[in-house]
């Protein structure tokens, strides 16, 4: 500002002795005159405008996902969207499927509807392009039938015809000591009020000595009624709204998820990390145990960080499954499927899913039950802390099944190595059976591109 100023005195001094006589008149008319009021004014409006776009860039980058995907496109780019989308349709039309699943009232087959559905939604959030990544993958989601999923987009009578065709693992109902349910029994009179009953319940498992190893029901038991006893707040609806994600880590599913796999060889990795077989493939897609805050709410910022962590989740369940395919010696008609599982867990409960091949280039997600720890005595009473801890253990059998599955695949590759024929054929069951090649159904992985500002490549 003073350099402005120093030249703005110097043009009028130049003015007053100049031979022109328009420009002499107007320098004799402000040679005197005091314009540091001026000047000020000027700095003052310069430093506001400053300020002002300061700001509009601030709101602009911490705006909501959907005010900033759904902004109109400028219009010298009309023409270049005309373009893609007229690409675009002729994939979609001849996008063709191997899979022969079909469901009365859908043309296609499952597998070609799933793909051609995928290329055509536009990617306006992180929900839409989870379910376009969904399509492209080939990819249906049977445990989500909120607006704009596949589903919902069929009748509930459609949906029914297309749960039945892909059945859920069979799982055997974990055995958990006839001990626990004496304790119930015992405590069935016992009153709720002033945290009565939870410590008498916690009494009752201090005395009881367990014969599982690692007595990891037990425990599992004790850490539940302990934060429902001493850490009250997590449970209330109007204090658990100060929680972070990181709490709910720390203070609830780190326990009881580091209890419920000690000693199982199954190692839990806490924080962002990349998968071995994402860097394999140059891809960079963080992953950790994630809790998803307030999944409940409607808001849109809240939604979009559930499904770009499922995202993740999902696309690193299919690369592990295609892993499994193309590592396993020999499939028959009747060999079990293999199903990856995965975990959605948001706040005090935690949806249990897997995923697994259901025909030739078609992948299922399937949800195998729901974890909901309790808010209340009354429901801790009602047998709640008994269905979440056999719950708990069901998920553990999920992984410990395809630990098994992986070391059998392994145990192979040795024998295959050594060319032992006699022991390479020993574990299969008759040689007579139909095989059948499933590393023809898988298809590679497709990761969508980057979303925004997006760190990682999902």
């Amino acid at each position: 500002m003073a350099i402005a100023i120093k030249e703005y005195k110097e043009a009028v001094n130049l003015g007053v002795k100049t031979k022109n006589i328009s420009y002499s008149r107007w320098s004799n008319m402000m040679v005197n005159l005091d314009f540091s009021k001026f000047w000020r004014g000027m700095l003052e409006t310069e430093r506001r405008d400053a300020n002002l776009n300061q700001y509009a860039e601030m709101t602009f980058i911490n705006q909501t996902q959907e005010q900033y995907t759904n902004r109109p496109l400028p219009v010298k780019r009309k023409s270049i969207e005309k373009a893609i989308s007229s690409v675009v349709g002729i994939e979609i039309g001849t996008f063709e499927e191997t899979d022969s699943v079909h469901v009365e009232g859908i043309e296609e087959t499952i597998a070609t509807w799933i793909g051609r559905d995928g290329r055509s939604t536009a990617v306006t959030d992180r929900k839409s392009r989870y379910f376009n990544a969904l399509g492209m993958n080939g990819i249906l989601n049977l445990s989500d039938t909120s607006e704009g999923s596949q589903l919902s987009k069929f009748s509930v009578d459609t949906q029914n015809k297309i749960r039945q065709l892909f059945s859920l693992p069979h799982i055997t109902t974990p055995y958990i000591e006839q001990k626990f349910e004496d304790i119930q029994d015992d405590l069935c009179h016992t009153t709720i009020e002033n945290g009565r009953y939870l410590k008498r319940y916690l009494e009752k498992l201090d005395m009881f000595k367990s014969r599982e190893k690692y007595s990891i029901s037990k425990k599992l038991h004790t850490i539940i009624l302990e934060l429902m006893l001493y850490d009250s707040y997590i449970f209330d609806p109007k204090d658990s709204k100060f929680l972070s994600e990181g709490d709910y880590v720390v203070k609830v599913w780190g326990p009881l998820l580091e209890n419920l796999f000690r000693g199982s060889r199954s190692v839990l990795h806490w924080g962002d990390t990349v998968p071995d077989n994402f860097k394999a493939v140059g891809r960079t897609i963080k992953m950790d145990l994630r809790i998803i805050n307030n999944l409940g709410d409607e808001r849109s910022v809240l939604k979009s960080k559930f499904y770009q962590d499922k995202l993740k989740t999902v696309l690193t369940s299919k690369m592990d499954l295609n892993q499994f395919v193309e590592s396993s010696h020999k499939f028959y008609a009747d060999t079990p499927s293999i199903y990856i599982p995965f975990f959605i867990i948001a706040e005090l409960e935690a949806t249990v899913c897997v995923l697994y091949l259901g025909s030739n280039g078609l992948y299922i997600i399937n949800e195998v039950t729901t974890i909901s720890l309790p808010t209340t005595s009354l429901e801790v009473k009602d047998g709640a802390v008994l269905g979440v801890v056999s719950k708990l253990k069901m998920m553990k059998k999920l992984v410990a099944d395809i630990r098994q599955l992986n070391t059998n695949i392994a145990d192979l590759e040795k024998v295959k190595k050594r060319k032992t024929i006699k022991a390479l054929t020993g574990s299969q069951i008759n040689n007579d059976k139909d095989e059948v090649n499933f590393k023809e159904w898988i298809r590679p992985v497709w990761f969508p591109p980057k979303f925004e500002r997006d760190s990682d490549d999902a």
